[in-house]
Order: C-alpha cells, then sequence, then structure tokens
C-alpha cells in the first residue's frame, strides 16, 4: 500500500516539474525572441544601437535618409505598408504609420509621420521610436 503511494506522489511528482520545465522554457522563448525588421529596414537594423535612447535617434535618422525631402510621398507610404506599417492617419497634408515590433519584454512601436506638399512630394519625413516594457 505504501509502495503504490510513494509511486503515484513521485508520478504526480514528475508531472508538476515536466509542467514547470516546459512553461519557464516558454516564458524563456516569449523574453528572448524579437520579430524581424522589415526589409526596407535593413539600413536601421544593421547600425541598430544598444539603448533604446541612441536607437531612438537612429530611427530618427534613418527615417530622415530613406525618405527624402521631395521624394514621392505615395510611393513612400506603399513601400512602408506592404511591408507591416499601417496607415494609422491620412490627410491631404501627410500620412502617419504605425508599426509595432515584439522584442523581448518589449514592444517597440515605430511611427513615421510623412508630410507631403499639393503636388505630392515629401516636405518632411520623421520617424519616433516608443519602446513598451513590462
Amino acid at each position: 500500500m505504501f509502495g503504490r503511494s510513494l509511486i503515484g506522489f513521485c508520478v504526480i511528482l514528475a508531472v508538476i516539474g515536466v509542467i514547470c520545465v516546459a512553461a519557464s522554457a516558454r516564458l524563456f522563448h516569449e523574453l528572448t525572441r524579437a520579430d524581424p525588421y522589415p526589409p526596407f529596414m535593413v539600413d536601421y537594423r544593421l547600425k541598430a544601437p544598444g539603448t533604446y535612447v541612441q536607437a531612438e535617434r537612429a530611427f530618427t535618422a534613418f527615417v530622415g535618409d530613406a525618405f527624402p525631402t521631395g521624394s514621392d510621398a505615395k510611393q513612400a507610404v506603399a513601400l512602408v505598408t506592404s511591408q507591416g506599417f499601417q496607415v494609422v492617419s491620412s490627410t491631404q497634408a501627410g500620412f502617419q504609420l504605425l508599426w509595432t515590433r515584439r522584442a523581448g519584454p518589449c514592444d517597440e512601436r515605430y511611427s513615421i509621420l510623412i508630410r507631403q506638399s499639393e503636388a505630392g512630394s515629401i516636405i518632411e519625413a520623421t520617424g519616433r521610436l516608443n519602446p513598451v516594457c513590462l
């Protein structure tokens, strides 16, 4: 009788151990994985700095370089939206786009604002990165 109880207790303990290990592995995976950047952000990805303060500055500079003044605003929006960004707002004056990237315990919200002229060329393109961490 005692032997069966001991075996039953060991089986229950082993099952609980397996569940705990599986849950820990899943949590570790979720905290360490990061979504890939869209292809048009390859230059930003290669220069991505280590701190969010540096990353915010780098993203702002990247957007200015990627979408220079005078280029076609609608082409820029088409490129960005084809690679995962969503149009948050669209007016005659410009477009606001947003993409959220999962990066470990944080979500990184990349926002691009493209101001356009009446002719449809870019007047100004600015980027903003907002990290939201656990």
